[in-house]
């Protein structure tokens, strides 16, 4: 009866081990991940960016593009980007759109913050402070003097900004200071005829 005794008590205790590593276990499987970030960089039809994104960090750590981190709160607030310009003429003005594609608005759209830098060639109201990127030169683009504002315009959304865990960048436009410029991935300059509706026309290549 002793070893009975005995052998029933082995048998609870090792239940209570095996108890014991199935719920660390399952608490463990069970704790909520943090969802995966990832920044790309939108690429024209012909491969030709004005610029291009050489290094990105997120809280002082160095993401590349396309690569996917963990990162948790507002991450946005903290992300820096270099941007080199990879043409052979100095950039003088650039309108940079970042769009949020898990956000659509009405209509399908996707929705978009715009970020300009430099003054724009035509608009001679522009007072935004000049810009001059020479080849092969860089520039860093901080995340934190529009956080404010993208935050504004996401949560209006009624989506919390911590839930963005997709950005795309793209240079939409590139004003050079030779008084051309590149949009949508072909070049343009000013028409010669100031009464002309277009005021851009496209340079063949």
């Amino acid at each position: 009866m002793r070893n009975n005794h005995y052998a029933n008590l082995a048998i609870v205790a090792i239940c209570s081990v095996i108890c014991g590593l199935a719920l660390a276990e399952s608490s463990v499987l069970g704790f909520p991940q943090k969802p995966e970030k990832v920044i790309l960089q939108n690429v024209p039809f012909n491969g030709k960016d004005p610029l291009e994104i050489t290094e990105i960090k997120v809280k002082r750590k160095v993401i590349r593009v396309a690569e996917n981190f963990v990162e948790d709160g507002e991450w946005l607030n903290e992300a820096t980007f270099q941007l080199t310009n990879t043409y052979s003429k100095p950039i003088t003005y650039v309108q940079i759109d970042v769009d949020f594609p898990e956000i659509e608005r009405k209509g399908g759209a996707i929705l978009q913050h715009q970020i300009l830098i430099g003054r724009h060639p035509i608009y001679k109201s522009d007072e935004r402070p000049g810009l001059l990127i020479l080849p092969g030169d860089s520039i860093e683009l901080s995340f934190a003097s529009e956080y404010k504002e993208m935050k504004r315009v996401i949560e209006l959304t009624k989506t919390p900004i911590n839930n963005i865990n997709k950005i795309v960048i793209r240079f939409s436009e590139a004003a050079f200071d030779d008084g051309t410029l590149y949009s949508g991935g072909r070049m343009y300059e000013r028409n010669p005829d100031p009464n002309g509706r277009q005021k851009w026309i496209q340079i063949k290549e």
